[in-house]
């Protein structure tokens, strides 16, 4: 008997106090896109609703080994996945003791997907990377109920291919799938606002946002199990074996090795489109110098705004390309992959012009000041004070950053100042007031 199907595990958690009108709809979306596969002994489906911490270990120790694909669906946080203790009652099932669970199904088994489809669940990334997860599907803000079972369905269609009249004679890549989803819910709005029905244990409001779903990735060209796992009688099993298994596996090999062939010695372009996570229009725009170092050559293209294109780069399957990123105003990025057709890069904006510091004194005499405590340091509805050696830091919130900003300086007995200001962490303001 040839070993089970691989699992793919879709478990859902609501919330009767916050209810999500869309999670049943989205188990009967995922099943039915997933159904050929189920029904041909390709990838065994478990779904299962108000799953509890127990009764998830308990899934994970029954099908220990085979769990292909994991998918959550609900309320979700940085800290970890609401599941249901009973159908009234929730309880979180914490990132750190979750991480480990997968840990053991990617050590010991097969595990290649885990799609937490729920708030702001990006802060899991790192401990399901630390646990070798090799892809992941999480969210950076906020999501709504409806345009999560867009996207999931969406994304599980495209993956499994079921609009297809043959299923399995296309291969859907994981990156298609993901980039699929997210084109659809570009061309819906592009400019998702969170509504009032979000999957998080706590809604952030925010005022918009870019797709909210983030794919990590180190298999792009991951894809559903085709392997058709079923009992054959023994008398048959020998000649089964080489007609269903060694023949296709031959003509798989040899197309694959003369498709590698003619990839291996065809150079590409390679397009790097920056993906700026953290916009905000009231600060000096993007202008990055990227750098590519790929086989001993180096390239680099000056004042990127979106997007720069390497032309002319030829494949390999050892050499890695090492990609840095400068930005004013931005965090340096630098990163390294094997070469494919193209490369999104998330950037975020650093804290350049989320500071002011510097030192409040007074003349005395000439050339001689003094340091000034208790001077009042206002930003908008920002304030702080000097402390004792007249020095202050005003730190000033993501949406109120700006290139320029207003700023007055207050104490009794000095003169009011208000000044307009460019910001700079690195640039210190020093100022001297006088007694009235």
């Amino acid at each position: 008997m040839i070993k089970q199907p691989p699992i793919a595990l879709i478990i859902f958690s609501n919330d009767l106090d916050s209810y999500l009108s869309n999670i049943e709809t989205e188990r009967k979306i995922i099943e039915e896109a997933l159904e050929h596969y189920h029904d041909t002994d390709r990838l065994k489906v478990i779904t299962r609703s108000s799953v509890s911490i127990n009764e998830l270990f308990k899934l994970f120790n029954r099908y220990k080994g085979r769990i292909a694909l994991f998918h959550f669906a609900g309320h979700a946080s940085g800290m970890g996945l609401q599941l249901n203790d009973t159908v009234f009652n929730q309880e979180t099932g914490r990132a750190e003791g979750l991480a480990d669970l997968f840990s053991r199904e990617v050590t010991n088994g097969q595990l290649q997907l885990v799609f937490l489809n729920g708030c702001s669940t990006e802060a899991q990334v790192e401990k399901l990377q630390a646990a070798n997860v090799p892809t992941i599907i999480a969210t950076n803000a906020a999501i709504n109920d409806s345009k999560a079972l867009h996207f999931a369905g969406i994304f599980y269609r495209t993956l499994a291919n079921a609009d297809h009249p043959t299923v399995f004679n296309q291969t859907v890549y994981i990156q298609q799938a993901f980039d699929t989803g997210t084109a659809y819910l570009k061309s819906t709005e592009a400019n998702i606002v969170i509504e009032k029905t979000a999957r998080g244990l706590k809604l952030k409001r925010q005022k918009g946002t870019d797709i909210p779903w983030i794919l990590y990735t180190e298999v792009p060209e991951w894809t559903l199990p085709t392997t058709v796992y079923q009992e054959i009688a023994k008398k048959n099993y020998q000649l089964s074996r080489f007609l269903l298994v060694f023949v296709p596996l031959l003509t798989i090999g040899l197309t694959y090795f003369y498709y590698q062939y003619r990839v291996m010695h065809t150079p590409i372009d390679l397009t790097v489109k920056l993906d700026n996570q953290t916009p905000n229009s009231a600060l000096p725009p993007l202008a990055a110098n990227l750098t590519l170092t790929y086989q001993g050559k180096t390239e680099a293209f000056n004042n990127i705004k979106e997007e720069a294109i390497f032309k002319n780069q030829l494949p390999s399957r050892k050499d890695k390309i090492v990609l840095s990123f400068k930005a004013v105003g931005f965090e340096s990025r630098d990163t390294s992959f094997l070469l494919t057709q193209g490369l999104v890069l998330p950037i975020w904006r650093d804290d350049t012009y989320g500071h002011v510091k510097g030192m409040i004194t007074e003349d005395v005499e000439q050339n001689e000041f003094i340091p000034i405590a208790g001077v009042k340091i206002s930003l908008s509805n920002i304030t702080t004070h000097t402390d004792e050696s007249g020095a202050f830091e005003l730190k000033i919130p993501f949406d109120e950053q700006r290139l320029k900003q207003r700023i007055d300086f207050y104490k009794t007995g000095y003169r009011t100042i208000s000044k307009e200001m460019s910001i700079n962490k690195n640039i210190p303001v020093r100022l001297t007031l006088e007694k009235q």
